[in-house]
């Protein structure tokens, strides 16, 4: 199995690291994400409800002064108006905040249908609908209602994105802290398996130390590199014991061949001193038997 070596465990923590980074990484620019586009609600609701003001003050000033200028902001805010109203629309992924922006929509269509200067001017009017209201009733003006619906949307937008931006930093806290105790785990086990193979080879290797014995071979428990590089240490030692083997064996061998040269060599010395003896012999009895021969020549010519 590929985690039984070293080269595994580490690919296995570089993957966790890698993995978790990524995740760290998306949940970042997602978060970056979710923050601009909470900016860019919050921005477009207060767009929408700065449109709203200038859309009634224009509508005013048309009112009081029927200025044809008034008039043409009125109807440029007023589009305006409704193409934020669509873009609030499209950037908003809550539902019930959806809802809010196609009521206030209707409620914006239905309040400046009934209010458009040109037409209350041209009715002989002065005074747009909401002026109607009596002052002196606590029922607010439609004008109002449609204010403080901006206001409660603004109000929800920030509330919802807020707290989904909390939650994605909660959600990234998690993960950090779930890759970071992973990957400690991770570490943990890769160093105790190291460590482990490490010590093993060490006993072994002050067990042959103490011992002197060759025969020993040094044993791990993994399948790891560093039991690699045992076995081969194992197989260096066991050739390194056969070598001596036969060093000795041959130093044996050749005391016996010394010794038997030895002993002949004795035999032989003792033969040749045994030769010279003879030939000492010998060469005595020669010379007594030509003494005598002389002798006996000398007696013959005296005769």
């Amino acid at each position: 199995m590929i985690l039984h070596t070293i080269k595994g465990k580490l690919t296995l923590l570089l993957t966790v690291l890698i993995i978790g980074v990524s995740f760290l990484g998306y949940q970042m620019v997602n978060m970056g994400k979710n923050a601009e586009m909470t900016a860019t609600r919050l921005v477009s609701v207060g767009k929408l409800e700065a449109l709203f003001l200038k859309l009634r003050m224009e509508q005013r000033n048309y009112q009081i002064y029927f200025m044809e200028e008034a008039l043409a902001e009125y109807k440029k805010y007023r589009h305006e108006l409704e193409l934020q109203i669509d873009f609030l629309s499209s950037v908003l992924h809550d539902s019930e905040n959806k809802k809010r922006v196609l009521v206030l929509k209707q409620d914006i269509q239905k309040w400046a249908n009934e209010n458009d200067p040109q037409k209350i001017v041209d009715s002989g009017y002065t005074q747009s609908y909401n002026d109607n209201a009596n002052s002196n009733t606590k029922t607010l003006s439609p004008f109002d209602l449609i204010l403080k619906q901006v206001q409660e949307l603004s109000e929800n937008v920030s509330r919802v994105n807020l707290s989904y931006l909390a939650k994605n930093e909660h959600t990234a806290e998690v993960i950090l802290a779930c890759v970071s105790i992973f990957v400690l785990i991770v570490f943990v086990l890769v160093t105790q398996s190291i460590k482990a193979s490490v010590n093993q080879a060490r006993e072994g290797c002050e067990i042959m130390r103490s011992t002197k014995d060759l025969s020993t071979h040094i044993k791990t428990d993994t399948k790891d590199e560093i039991n690699h590089i045992i076995q081969a240490v194992n197989t260096l030692i066991t050739e390194v014991a056969r070598a001596l083997g036969e060093a000795k064996q041959n130093a044996l061998e050749n005391a016996s061949v010394a010794e038997e040269l030895s002993s002949t060599s004795l035999q032989i010395g003792k033969r040749v001193e045994e030769e010279a003896q003879i030939v000492f012999q010998t060469q005595s009895d020669a010379q007594s038997v030509a003494t005598e021969i002389q002798e006996a020549s000398t007696q013959a010519n005296k005769v």
